[in-house]
């Protein structure tokens, strides 16, 4: 029986020959990268290298706060996401106001419109734009969050905007 299973393996390497080969391997190759990744769903226009922009439009569809909002994908499941280098103020006795401020301008501008959606290094930290405005950097010139300090690709120019906001006393920056 032993010899009659290896003629088996033999004919069939005979046959195929180097193709057989590259076959078992693309698929023992395509089984590995399944396991690395973890098979987990991504939205459309994710990548597995972190290298990530939403191509697709997208509504956000619940404003926690002026920076921490709720995303549907497309197959109807949520995660919660949160503006990259921002942070709500709390730090004057009428920082309440401008939270409410800062929610209320979000849900009049943001909520259920088509807005993009940039994701960060495979995290629900993201960046949106609306009409080619960054909603981050319209926050803080509006005084109604500030700049995390950080390590982020948009820190200089938030970090302009928010200077520009205070030496205008905008929002937050002008209450006494």
């Amino acid at each position: 029986m032993q010899i009659d299973i290896n003629f088996k393996i033999n004919i069939l390497t005979m046959k195929w020959g180097i193709n057989f080969a590259i076959i078992v391997f693309l698929i023992c190759s395509l089984t590995c990268l399944l396991l690395i990744t973890g098979c987990r769903e991504t939205p459309i226009g994710y990548s597995i290298y972190n290298k990530v922009v939403m191509e697709e439009p997208s509504k956000l569809t619940y404003a926690y706060d002026a920076i921490t909002y709720k995303y549907t994908y497309l197959n109807a499941s949520e995660i919660k996401i949160v503006l990259e280098g921002l942070e709500i103020l709390q730090e004057t006795r009428c920082d309440g106001v401008w939270k409410m401020k800062g929610l209320t301008f979000v849900r009049d501008n943001v909520l259920e419109r088509i807005v993009k959606i940039q994701f960060l290094n495979n995290s629900n930290h993201v960046y949106v734009s609306y009409e080619g405005d960054d909603i981050g950097k319209l926050l803080i010139s509006e005084g109604y969050v500030k700049v995390k300090e950080g390590n982020y690709s948009k820190y200089n120019e938030y970090i302009l905007a928010q200077n520009i906001a205070k030496s205008s006393r905008n929002g937050i920056w002008g209450c006494k």
